[in-house]
């Protein structure tokens, strides 16, 4: 028993973070918002436009492929938002894998980093695949006969039946030169994609020249495989939305990412999307879906056209198109490998950086796992497997974002504000940033003691008694009280962010946690929470109109308006207000504002819930019975896990949630990550049977390692480790005294 509950805390420890550390890093902070737009649509534009497109729509879809990429960028969009957040909150390489070691745990985490590892090597090497059938498809073209029995094509089994070495030639070239500075990789990607899209507007002029609407009409009409082929045609599709994941993996990299990232996803989905639909659009009219080739689509889709050259330049541009994503999959995974070495769940030579700032193993590792996969493995394989880590990674961004957000305590980087800045907003009083900075030297600190004890006071010398290393601003949440300290209104709780870095010989986790669980309940609401910035200043966010509110008379004032001039008068109130809705339902004033233990406690039951009555629904639909006098029982089914669903969303909407506020937020949560999950889900399931296979065989060897060496070293286990020997120590001093 004992056994199995160290490997129960051994697999589902989590990532202890520091806000402090979320700003440092050792790479390079380079890039700008376009060369992140460039990034978002280099690494997946030209892999769904020139290969995934006509596969999809050949083998899974029909004409009805264009309803496949709607519901595929609406799955991209709702998680999306989700991973944006995230990706604001904790700005590390690794995005999902981060995300989940964070809040789920170190073995999902170390499952989600190696599948992305898999879907990245998948795609980089689809993508050179395709990329030689486009040069094969050109140089064997003549004006008198269609490509030559030498053309690759898609053959049947898991591997080619001939190594395929001359894509596994320009992979080996790529990784010579992709070892590139990001900057540097940003700006060849944008050049290059730019050009390629000069060639799919052209293709989708001429498509729409050339439109026949019997391509749609015609037997077996528009739903040529049915709801399920949309659906499928979906899954695969998602692979191509990687653009998602790529951005959030460069937000250590970003020199703004909690304002960039959010800007460079928008763009980046919008682009994408416009270019999916009006690409698939335009084939599917111009030429029958049946009739599409199985290597260079594209460029062989107007071959009966008659048009001049139009072969040659739509080929030249699939090339141009697909070298981007060939570059593009060595950045996420040489990303995730360096997040991994950093926690010690892999080898640390994985984490050395070259002279131009790019990890040097985990760059040349990818590239090899590109090559091999490109020898040896069929397009088709690769294509039915690329999707699996994509969704996955999809559906634990939407999960995690409702555990931060209705947990009680913070996670991350949240909405900073320093007195330079405040100076410069609306005051009643007219405070330049002179009268601020002279206010600062007299105002009360907040102090923590050596002991522990949070207090405010003007005394200079009390800040002897803090050890050098202690940190001395911590970004907290506090309630306001009639008691005084020194004069000054006494703070009677203080909810802080955890500290998970050893400041001093002892650890003050365990005080802290106890100081949340008080302060949590007699907390402001979203409008009303006071907060200490970086600068150790305390101030109002959001104001205090209404005064203000708690469980507890002890804690309303005299007169509201009193409190807001008293405040206003030392220049730190700035009313925020979100851009966007954050939550979906409003709670009624009877009910609980803010986020404790006992709320966290009922969410988690009935997000648990939702997510096992969404995989229910998701395998229905693929075993609903093809007979419609025979599906009584799949219909009552439905209408269970249907009912069960909108219970579960409506019973999260009304649990208060964590109000820090911060630089971007997912609107209207829980509904948009709950439809996340649930057509993630969906589109999971449609996948076929045997990817499932395939990516089982990819995760053992991963499991083993996790099992033989991550979770033996991990820094976690060390962590806890040396927590241990502390402890020993202060019991023998409490014992010698």
């Amino acid at each position: 028993m004992r056994w199995c509950r160290d490997l129960l805390e051994t697999v589902s420890r989590q990532k202890p973070w520091d806000v402090r550390s979320l700003h440092q890093t050792e790479l390079s902070r380079s890039l700008n918002v376009v060369e992140l737009i460039g990034i978002g649509i280099g690494s997946c534009a030209g892999l769904g436009i020139f290969v995934t497109s006509a596969h999809a729509a050949r083998y899974e879809s029909g004409p009805g492929v264009v309803l496949s990429v709607l519901v595929a960028s609406l799955a991209a969009l709702l998680s999306g938002l989700c991973h944006i957040e995230l990706a604001t909150r904790l700005p590390r390489s690794g995005t999902g894998y981060v995300f989940c070691y964070v809040t789920l745990g170190e073995l999902l985490a170390f499952v989600i980093g190696w599948s992305v590892i898999l879907e990245n090597v998948i795609n980089g090497a689809v993508a050179a695949k395709a990329l030689w059938q486009y040069v094969e498809y050109m140089y064997n073209y003549t004006d008198d006969s269609n490509v030559t029995e030498s053309t690759t094509s898609v053959t049947p089994g898991l591997f080619e039946t001939t190594p395929d070495y001359f894509p596994s030639i320009v992979v080996l070239v790529v990784i010579v030169l992709s070892f590139i500075t990001v900057k540097r990789y940003a700006i060849v990607n944008f050049v290059l994609m730019s050009l390629s899209g000069l060639v799919v507007l052209a293709f989708i002029c001429v498509g729409f020249f050339h439109v026949d609407a019997n391509n749609w009409n015609s037997t077996p009409g528009f739903f040529a495989h049915g709801l399920g082929g949309i659906m499928s045609g979906a899954g695969l599709m998602m692979s191509s939305f990687i653009s998602v994941d790529n951005l959030a993996s460069c937000a250590e990299e970003s020199r703004t990412p909690c304002k960039s990232l959010p800007t460079a996803f928008g763009f980046s989905l919008a682009i994408v999307f416009s270019l999916f639909f009006l690409v698939t659009s335009a084939l599917t009219l111009a030429t029958p879906w049946q009739n599409l080739a199985d290597s260079a689509s594209l460029a062989r889709a107007y071959e009966t056209k008659g048009i001049f050259a139009a072969n040659y330049v739509v080929g030249a541009g699939a090339v141009i198109g697909l070298l981007p994503v060939v570059f593009g999959s060595f950045v996420h995974p040489v990303r995730v490998m360096y997040s991994m070495s950093g926690d010690n769940l892999l080898p640390k030579f994985f984490s050395k950086l070259g002279y131009n700032g790019i990890p040097v193993c985990p760059h040349f590792i990818t590239g090899l796992l590109i090559a091999f996969c490109t020898l040896v493995v069929n397009v088709k394989t690769l294509l039915e497997m690329s999707s699996i880590a994509t969704i996955l990674q999809f559906i634990s961004s939407a999960i995690i974002t409702l555990f931060i957000r209705y947990q009680p305590l913070p996670v991350g980087i949240c909405r900073e504000y320093s007195d330079l800045e405040l100076a410069g907003s609306t005051c009643d009083d007219g405070l330049d940033a002179k009268d601020v900075l002279d206010f600062n030297e007299s105002r009360p600190k907040l102090v923590l003691l050596s002991n522990g004890e949070c207090k405010l006071s003007k005394d200079e010398n009390l800040y002897s008694s803090i050890p050098e290393k202690l940190p001395k601003t911590i970004s907290q949440t506090s309630a306001f009280s009639k008691n005084k300290v020194n004069g000054y209104p006494k703070f009677s709780e203080v909810k802080s962010q955890e500290l998970t870095t050893a400041a001093a010989p002892i650890r003050f986790t365990n005080r802290f946690k106890k100081l949340n669980s008080i302060a949590t309940q007699e907390m402001y609401t979203e409008k009303d929470s006071l907060r200490t910035n970086v600068t150790g200043n305390y101030g109002i966010v959001g104001g205090l109109e209404n005064g203000i509110r708690g469980g507890n008379p002890e804690f309303y004032t005299d007169s509201p308006k009193t409190v807001n001039t008293v405040l206003t008068l030392s220049g730190t109130i700035r009313s925020v207000s979100s851009s966007v809705s954050s939550s979906l339902v409003a709670l009624s004033p009877g009910c609980q504002t803010h986020a404790d233990e006992r709320t966290w406690r009922h969410t988690r039951y009935f997000l648990l819930i939702y997510i096992l009555s969404s995989t229910g629904l998701a395998t229905l639909t693929q075993v609903w019975p093809a007979d419609s006098g025979s599906s009584w029982w799949a219909v009552t089914l439905l209408c269970i896990s249907l009912v069960i669903l909108i219970a579960c969303a409506l019973s999260i909407a009304r649990q208060p949630q964590n109000s820090t506020p911060l630089y971007f937020k997912t609107p209207y949560v829980p509904l948009v990550p709950l439809l996340a999950v649930s057509i993630n889900m969906l589109l999971l399931a449609s996948l076929p049977l045997i990817s499932w296979t395939r990516f089982s065989v990819w995760l053992l060897p991963g499991l083993l390692l996790y099992t033989c060496y991550s979770q033996r070293h991990s820094c976690n286990k060390q962590q806890d480790e040396q927590d241990v020997v502390l402890f020993d120590i202060s019991q023998l001093q409490s014992a010698a005294e």
